[in-house]
């Protein structure tokens, strides 16, 4: 019967071929041995195989850790942490890419601003946890109000102050009109939150006012996006101050049943 031949010893051709392969870069991995019939080194080609893969494993890994660590970092500047929405510097972004797209197409751009009506009082009286609550509710209720992420731009661009692009080709007075029907269910939002003691307690939402700014304006020429963010903040501050307003207490909570109205 024939011996069967043993494997041959590779040479230094042969990583030669492994470094033209771009595997060279890993050879303090490869093992050197000592033969068992002499004092010659030489190197396991399996044992140099399972060495490479390893290596190579091993810096996939780092590389998708890098990747994602650089994903975070960039979301950590253009999205709002408390509401998972993009922030002012995602908004101005988007804002003038709009613009930009407007000078070849002609489409017309509407943005409404909107700021929380006297919010301040609930951080003051109840507490910071209680009005990060509220903002996180009302970013909510608009994102389920309105086609966020597929032609509608909801941003959070202050402290309680939020704004929308639209995007899809809406007609302004139909933005306006869910805006002004928001703004009558807002009084019956409510959150359930803890105030400074660490009370539970039941806050009511305090409302908001809009301004909303289109390019189509007739009596104004808004042909850049200061002029628009300008002019929705204008009609904002009018609506606010609006006589006969739906108003309610501003921070209306109720920790035991009883109604607490701060000053």
């Amino acid at each position: 019967m024939r011996a069967m031949a043993k494997p041959a010893i590779p040479n230094q051709s042969s990583y030669g071929v492994l470094s033209q392969l771009g595997l060279g870069g890993v050879g303090s991995l490869v093992p050197t041995f000592t033969s068992t019939t002499g004092n010659s080194p030489y190197q396991d080609p399996y044992e140099t195989i399972r060495k490479l893969q390893t290596a190579l494993a091993e810096e996939r890994k780092a590389r998708e850790t890098a990747e994602q660590n650089n994903k975070l970092l960039v979301e950590s500047t253009v999205k709002d942490a408390l509401t998972d929405l993009p922030n002012r510097a995602a908004f101005d972004v988007m804002l003038d890419i709009q613009f930009q797209q407007r000078a070849r197409t002609s489409e017309e751009i509407h943005y409404a601003l909107l700021d929380l009506d006297n919010f301040k009082p609930v951080n003051d009286n109840l507490g910071h946890l209680a009005g990060d609550d509220l903002l996180r509710m009302f970013a909510q209720k608009m994102k389920d109000r309105f086609r966020i992420g597929t032609g509608d731009f909801l941003a959070r661009t202050g402290g309680d102050e939020f704004s929308i692009v639209f995007t899809n080709s809406l007609d302004p007075k139909i933005i306006k009109h869910r805006l002004t029907q928001l703004q009558k269910e807002a009084p019956d939002w409510e959150v359930e939150t803890f105030d400074k003691t660490g009370s539970a307690v039941t806050v009511k939402f305090g409302g908001f006012s809009f301004g909303l700014a289109s390019t189509t304006e007739k009596e104004k020429k808004i042909e850049s996006s200061k002029a628009l963010i300008s002019e929705a903040d204008r009609l904002m501050y009018i609506d606010k101050d609006r006589e006969g307003k739906i108003h309610i207490p501003r921070a209306c909570a109720a920790p035991t049943g009883n109604i607490l109205n701060p000053a």
